[in-house]
């Protein structure tokens, strides 16, 4: 079985704010005239996920962001030699294969709350009225499209 790398989830770094999962193979693709496998492999992405640190809690603004690994094998005889290897966002959904083109399905989502709507909520802006709140809302929406 070929060697996979896995991320470095040491005590030593900071805490992860989202669930960390060990990487996973998820998928084994084998093109028709055997002489090369992918592998799709779930869970990767982890460096990029929220931590805590003196500066406060930062989030990506894409959740599984670059979270699934594909990794393309050449076998001959009895020995894989690693041909290729790339992340790709989100997390793993399905794959198939169709002749010697590889077809991977991920998903991902935005992180909408943190970067759009908690900035816009009523009580982050304090000690104005209805008519200031809308205003000042319109100005922070605008600023945060830029």
């Amino acid at each position: 079985m070929p060697n996979i790398n896995l991320p470095n989830q040491s005590k030593n770094e900071p805490y992860k704010y989202h669930w960390s999962p060990k990487p996973r193979i998820k998928a084994l693709l084998m093109n028709p005239q055997g002489t090369k496998l992918t592998v799709v492999v779930d869970g990767y992405g982890v460096e990029h996920q929220a931590t805590s640190s003196k500066n406060g809690m930062t989030l990506p603004i894409v959740n599984n962001y670059l979270g699934t690994r594909v990794i393309v094998y050449g076998i001959e005889g009895s020995t894989l030699t690693e041909l290729a290897q790339t992340d790709i966002n989100g997390y793993y959904v399905d794959s198939y294969m169709v002749g010697n083109n590889v077809h991977i399905v991920t998903k991902m989502r935005l992180n909408t709350w943190e970067y759009f709507s908690n900035p816009l909520q009523r009580w982050a802006f304090q000690d104005i009225t209805n008519d200031e709140y809308i205003a000042a809302a319109i100005l922070k929406a605008e600023e945060i499209m830029q």
